[in-house]
């Protein structure tokens, strides 16, 4: 099993934890990340149509 931390908490968890240098925890530390994901997913609604 994996744990993905995505946006600003994944920056916080690592400038002030060691738990994302856990096997299996994926720290994706872009706070742009929510919201390029939100852009991607409307972007493939609108195709659908």
């Amino acid at each position: 099993m994996k744990l993905y931390v995505i946006g600003g908490g994944g920056r916080i968890l690592k400038y002030f934890s060691e738990f994302w240098k856990t096997p299996g925890v994926i720290v994706i530390d872009d706070i742009c990340a929510n919201a390029k994901g939100y852009a991607f997913l409307s972007k493939q609604r609108e195709l659908k149509k």
